[in-house]
């Protein structure tokens, strides 16, 4: 006599997870006021668990007669807990960040080249 064996599945349950990339600038003037911002880069659907990736940079430029001016760079995007996914969001992160920074690079040259 055989005996056959069904075997059942029973699904498995994936969260799914909508999380928002989000991104911050900070300036701080020669006067010393400070300015902040932050936007949205919209939201993403992640199946699974997630891991947040964070790059920022922060810089110190000097305007000349003794004055400097400081900002700050940064942006935390969700990804997908996946070596290529993570990496992939890096660069996606890091790419955003070094285009904010030459263009607060570029305000600011704009900025020292009107006081020379």
């Amino acid at each position: 006599m055989a005996v056959t064996v069904k075997k059942k599945t029973a699904p498995v349950a994936v969260e799914t997870t909508v999380q928002e990339a989000q991104a911050i600038i900070s300036k701080t003037m020669p006067d010393g006021s400070e300015s902040s911002s932050s936007e949205s880069l919209g939201h993403e659907l992640i199946a699974g668990p997630i891991v947040k990736i964070e790059v920022s940079v922060g810089l110190t430029r000097n305007m000349g007669d003794y004055e400097s001016i400081k900002f700050h760079v940064g942006i935390t995007m969700p990804s997908a807990m996946d070596a290529d996914e993570i990496e992939e969001t890096y660069t996606s992160a890091k790419n955003w960040v070094d285009e904010k920074v030459n263009e607060m690079n570029a305000e600011i040259d704009a900025v020292i080249g009107n006081k020379t």
